[in-house]
């Protein structure tokens, strides 16, 4: 028979391991990474503006690295238009492709070449996710951007990010 400090650990180990893939299934849900569409588009789209935006610049411009919106060192003080560079919610890692225009970074989308499990019930602003036929052809860009979300994919001036993930 276990001794109580032992049963108690045994215990909290079964309760652990229980919620720890009570998570994993839930994040795994195909529902739970296409409703996270809206929210990275949007944070992407916002972190991008922002940084194109910037009060604290003469000359807008958009980064040149993904790393540029988390750590902003372009004014007098460090601005953090995204906490980290988040993860691709399809790939698990950060290997966002960039969109590129004129050597700077207009907007991102997915690496993976999966068809999109949600086809419908998009925000006006990313109504031309509708139309993808794969999760690259959703583009995360700020709507001043000529990179169009409705932009097709195929010609596009995209490079992998190389980038080291910030966390």
């Amino acid at each position: 028979m276990l001794e109580p400090r032992r049963r108690w650990l045994a215990a909290t180990d079964t309760v652990r391991d229980a919620l720890a893939g009570l998570a994993r299934r839930t994040l795994e849900a195909p529902g739970v990474r296409a409703a996270g569409a809206d929210a990275l588009a949007a944070a992407f789209a916002q972190a991008l503006a922002a940084y194109h935006a910037s009060p604290l610049v003469a000359v807008p411009e958009y980064p040149r690295e993904l790393a540029e919106l988390v750590e902003d060192r372009r004014g007098p003080r460090v601005q953090r238009h995204l906490r980290v560079v988040p993860l691709d919610p399809v790939t698990g890692r950060r290997d966002w492709v960039t969109i590129v225009e004129a050597g700077r970074i207009v907007g991102v989308h997915s690496a993976s070449t999966r068809p999109p499990l949600r086809r419908a019930g998009f925000p006006p602003e990313l109504a031309a996710f509708e139309k993808a036929r794969t999760l690259a052809d959703w583009r995360f860009v700020p709507v001043a951007s000529s990179a169009r979300p409705d932009a097709p994919a195929a010609p596009s001036p995209s490079r992998p990010n190389r980038e080291s993930p910030s966390s």
